[in-house]
């Protein structure tokens, strides 16, 4: 396979052959921002970091059994103006295959017009690539770490240079490689794509519905008004398909979801008042 950019809207495109490839989301429209516009964004189980100049997704992906790579942790994120920022970590099933992969881009790895040259980082290997056709254009740095390869990629539409090109070197260079951690445990994971239907959210309970809604906003989830509208809509949808007696859940509803999630260092005023607001639908429906 080769890796192709991630396209993000609610969940990124598959980067792996169509092959059998799962992923899992993390994070949603996620980041904390600072006076630049700027944000951290850490990968959940990649141990990586790398600064986003806006909301990113946070996701897993496990390939098929023809694909090269084991699976990929990724950070990706789409501006209004076309420009796609994707940070990628892949970890391949045979040793040796990153160098193999890395051997590759150094001849160009069959990108169109690709330009090639080597970048000195402390202890690790890399390149940047340039690359393009008619329709968009891409700067990209690979980084062999061992067995791992990284790819950092910056795609903008043929308008959009610019802007593109001032924000690539502050981007690759706030990458980081983290210490080596265990795999996060999510029980129950943020909402998924393939979730928000009224078969899925029939199997789950209202208090399952909630525990996926505050998962999804936490750690600086869902930081853009169209995400908060979205899970909005879909925690309602699934608190009135999902089983559970109403009056008994609408009861409990402040002390179990509002107070616990919005203690001093929870959940800020917005999404705190997303959490009234789906109460406030389904609680006084009929009164």
């Amino acid at each position: 396979m080769r890796y192709g950019l991630l396209l993000l809207a609610f969940a990124p495109l598959c980067v792996f052959a169509d092959t059998g490839a799962t992923m899992v989301m993390h994070r949603i429209d996620a980041g904390l921002f600072d006076s630049s516009g700027w944000a951290l964004a850490e990968s959940t189980n990649g141990n990586f970091a790398v600064r986003m100049p806006g909301p990113f997704n946070d996701f897993s992906m496990s390939g098929g059994p023809e694909d090269i790579a084991d699976h990929v942790e990724g950070i990706g994120g789409k501006a209004p103006n076309g420009i796609v920022f994707t940070a990628l970590k892949l970890l391949y099933n045979t040793k040796g295959m990153a160098s193999a992969e890395f051997e590759s881009f150094k001849g160009g790895a069959d990108l169109p017009s690709a330009k090639v040259k080597s970048v000195t980082l402390a202890g690790l290997q890399a390149l940047d690539i340039s690359y393009g056709d008619e329709k968009s254009s891409t700067n990209e740095r690979v980084i062999l770490d061992g067995e791992d390869l990284f790819t950092l990629t910056v795609q903008w539409p043929g308008s959009e240079a610019t802007p593109a090109l001032a924000m690539y070197q502050p981007f690759v260079e706030s990458f980081r490689v983290m210490q080596k951690t265990a795999p996060r445990i999510e029980n129950p994971t943020i909402w998924q794509h393939d979730q928000l239907n009224e078969t899925f959210m029939r199997t789950l309970t209202k208090d399952v519905c909630m525990q996926k809604t505050i998962a999804t906003l936490s750690r600086y989830g869902c930081a853009t008004r169209q995400c908060l509208a979205n899970v909005a809509g879909a925690t309602g949808n699934c608190l009135t398909w999902a089983s559970g007696e109403t009056a008994a859940f609408c009861d409990a509803y402040d002390s179990r979801y509002v107070d616990k999630s919005c203690a001093p260092g929870g959940l800020d005023k917005d999404r705190c008042a997303l959490l009234s607001n789906v109460k406030r639908g389904l609680c006084s429906a009929g009164k």
